[in-house]
C-alpha cells in the first residue's frame, strides 16, 4: 500500500475518524443545550412561572374568574411537563446516536477504545463554555419571570384587599363571636368562597326551570 511521505496508518485513520468526531461534537453540543433548557424549565414548574413561548390563552369571558385561573394554571402546568418530557427524549436519542457512532468508530476504523474515550471528554469538557454561556442566558429569563410574576402579584392582592372592604360588625347578640368569625363577617354579606369545581348541572337544571316557568307565565 502506498502512503505519501510522512503519512503513518493512524494519521489516515485519524483522518477518516474527524467526521465520526465531529458528528459527536455536533450531537453533544445538543445535548448540552437541552440538559440546561429542562434545568431551567423545572425551575420554572417548581416556582410557577411559565415561559412566554409556553403559556395558555383561555377565553376572555373567564380569564380574570377563579375557575379560570385554575384552568389556566393546570393547563400550563401540563404543557411544561410535556416539554420537559420532549426534552429527555430528544437527550435520550442523542445518547443513542453518540453510541452508535462510537461502536462505528470501534468496529469499522478500529480505534482504540481508550482514545474514543478521551475524544469524547475533550468534547464534553470544550463544550463546558457554551453550556454555561447557555445557563446565563437562561438564568436572566428566570429572573425576567420571576419579576413580573412579584408584579402581578402584588397588583392582584392590591386588587383583592380593595374588592374586599372589611365592615364594622356589631355583636348585638349574646353571643360571644371568634376572632375569626370577626373577620369573616367584616367581609360582607356578598362575599364567599369560590367553589372548586364549576357546578355546571346545577346551572343547567335551574336555566331549564326558569324557561319552564315563563313559558308557563305567558
Amino acid at each position: 500500500m502506498a502512503f505519501r511521505f510522512g503519512e503513518s496508518v493512524w494519521d489516515k485513520k485519524r483522518q477518516k475518524a474527524q467526521p465520526y468526531i465531529n458528528r459527536i461534537r455536533y450531537e453533544l453540543g445538543r445535548k448540552t443545550r437541552w440538559q440546561e433548557q429542562i434545568g431551567f424549565l423545572q425551575k420554572c414548574r417548581k416556582f410557577g412561572l411559565v415561559p412566554n413561548g409556553l403559556c395558555v390563552k383561555i377565553p376572555t369571558s373567564i380569564q380574570n374568574s377563579a375557575y379560570g385561573m385554575r384552568l389556566k394554571s393546570r393547563s400550563e402546568d401540563r404543557v411544561l411537563k410535556r416539554a420537559i418530557s420532549d426534552l429527555y427524549s430528544k437527550v435520550k436519542g442523542v445518547n443513542g446516536k453518540v453510541a452508535g457512532m462510537k461502536v462505528a468508530l470501534k468496529l469499522e476504523l478500529e480505534m482504540p477504545k481508550g482514545w474514543i474515550d478521551r475524544t469524547e471528554t475533550w468534547i464534553v469538557k470544550s463544550l463546558r463554555k457554551s453550556g454555561y454561556k447557555i445557563r446565563l442566558k437562561l438564568q436572566k429569563k428566570f429572573d425576567s419571570l420571576r419579576k413580573q410574576q412579584q408584579v402581578k402579584q402584588k397588583e392582584n392582592k392590591g386588587k383583592f384587599q380593595q374588592g374586599t372592604k372589611k365592615k364594622v360588625v356589631y355583636n348585638n347578640s349574646s353571643r360571644k363571636l371568634s376572632e375569626e368569625q370577626l373577620q369573616l363577617l367584616s367581609l360582607g354579606l356578598n362575599f364567599g368562597l369560590t367553589p372548586k369545581k364549576f357546578p355546571l348541572a346545577e346551572y343547567v337544571q335551574a336555566t331549564e326551570l326558569l324557561c319552564q316557568r315563563l313559558k308557563e307565565g305567558d
